[in-house]
């Protein structure tokens, strides 16, 4: 029963972030990945503070966070909030968004690898053909999507000069690497997560870690970026949007903490990366993206793959 509401919990984080990349998605244009990072946090710290302070545990919660919980929860910190995302971000600027997503989407292939290593975790062989399956179908939607064919701005004169060449090939090299690196950040927060999540309950592990994202997501953020490039969303610009940011930063970060705590962390992984599929659908709700037989059939890989992992 746990394995299923962990893995029910699990597709639900990426349902939630779906939701939150219709409103982030204008901020990023405009403000750097950690500035957007922190509205989440500055969100979702109180909520999870104020839970814990009406359960009457605040002070006991705390008395759990030992050595070995905050050394996991910084991992899981610096691999999501205040590194990995920026990888990420340091990524679409040389590759192009869609390409970085498509690279960094398959994080859970190495959050199954991390998961026989670190924790002896295997799996049926039909249950890693359907996280394989998932992942291609992801992959495939994310691809599919892409408009641009023009990964870095300089493509388009590479053809004056050797320079502009050789310049494209380079960042587009480390492009790649960048992204590549990005999945690994992703797949060891899956892992520190699913540890440290053993001993802390969600709402106890989401306001620790969200304290020390807290500290760590602008001081990272201003090291590589400049002081200049801390400043926040305007009042104006981010009040319509506080509903859809509180559901991503309180939901959020509960189901996925809960997922990857109580279902097999190959499978929990997977099912957490499925928020670009599942944009494709709420975005045709909303009338933002036209009806694409292809993206379509990428969907309905997914959709295959998830049952036959999960099933």
């Amino acid at each position: 029963m746990n394995s299923y509401l962990g893995l029910s919990a699990a597709f639900t984080s990426s349902l939630t972030w779906a939701v939150g990349v219709i409103a982030f998605t204008p901020f990023s244009k405009k403000h750097p990945a950690y500035i957007i990072n922190l509205h989440r946090i500055l969100l979702g710290l109180p909520a999870f503070l104020i839970v814990l302070l009406l359960q009457g545990r605040l002070w006991s919660a705390a008395s759990l966070i030992n050595s070995t919980n905050a050394s996991w929860a910084a991992v899981a910190v610096l691999a999501s909030y205040a590194f990995g995302d920026v990888l990420f971000l340091m990524a679409t600027k040389r590759l192009g968004a869609p390409a970085a997503l498509a690279i960094a989407s398959t994080y859970p292939v190495f959050s199954a690898l991390e998961a026989m290593v670190f924790r002896g975790e295997s799996l049926p062989f039909a249950k890693y053909v359907g996280i394989a399956i998932v992942i291609i179908g992801t992959i495939f939607v994310i691809l599919s999507g892409s408009t641009s064919h023009e990964p870095v701005p300089s493509v388009a004169r590479m053809q004056d000069n050797a320079y502009a060449r050789s310049r494209f090939t380079n960042d587009h090299r480390s492009g790649v690497l960048l992204a590549f690196g990005c999945a690994i950040c992703w797949a060891m927060n899956t892992v520190a997560i699913s540890e440290v999540g053993q001993s802390l309950d969600a709402i106890t592990l989401n306001a620790f870690r969200l304290m020390i994202a807290l500290v760590l997501c602008p001081l990272i953020g201003i090291t590589m970026h400049g002081t200049k490039s801390f400043k926040l969303i305007s009042r104006k610009e981010f009040v319509p949007v506080i509903p859809i940011f509180a559901v991503e930063a309180i939901g959020g970060p509960f189901f996925y903490v809960y997922g990857l705590s109580h279902a097999p962390l190959a499978i929990g992984a997977a099912l957490t990366s499925l928020a670009p599929v599942l944009t494709v659908p709420l975005a045709l709700a909303l009338g933002q993206e036209k009806f694409s037989w292809t993206r379509t059939l990428g969907v309905i890989t997914v959709v295959a793959g998830i049952w036959v992992m999960v099933f």
